[in-house]
């Protein structure tokens, strides 16, 4: 998703290309690569060129980071268990395997970003997108998901 609002910043900031492709060049190059593609900076940006598209992409994103993207109680205690035995206390982290509530969760998710880039994109590619009638699938493919 970030590779996604990196594009359709870029697509409507060409003047910012620059900026990203040189951010090993220097110190200076890399703090301003910092502070102008942080994500909040990124997903506000979508939320003024399509507020429905940033909704669904800012409420996956912060999925994301709950469940797993960067570490916190919740990423750790909803696969965690927890045994007890004589002089021991055993903790596995059952971590996408099996048919558990946290794989169910990690396939739509995924699914739900993919077909969220998918809009992202729409907005760089619009032409593209209606010639091949891809904006049609688009909208069938978001049911249900």
């Amino acid at each position: 998703m970030e590779n996604a609002l990196y594009g359709i910043y870029q697509s409507r900031h060409p003047e910012n290309c620059e900026t990203w492709l040189l951010r090993h060049e220097s110190r200076e190059a890399y703090q301003k690569i910092r502070r102008e593609f942080t994500i909040r900076k990124l997903l506000n940006f979508l939320k003024e060129v399509d507020d429905k598209i940033y909704q669904s992409a800012n409420s996956l994103y912060e999925r994301t980071i709950d469940y797993g993207a960067h570490p916190n109680e919740r990423a750790l205690t909803s696969n965690l268990r927890q045994t007890k035995g004589e002089g021991y206390i055993k903790f596995d982290l059952n971590y996408l395997t099996g048919n558990t509530p946290a794989l169910h969760l990690c396939l739509r998710t995924n699914a739900q970003i993919g077909v969220c880039v998918l809009f992202i994109f729409r907005h760089v590619y619009r032409e593209r997108y209606d010639i091949l009638g891809i904006s049609d699938m688009l909208e069938k493919l978001k049911k249900g998901l």
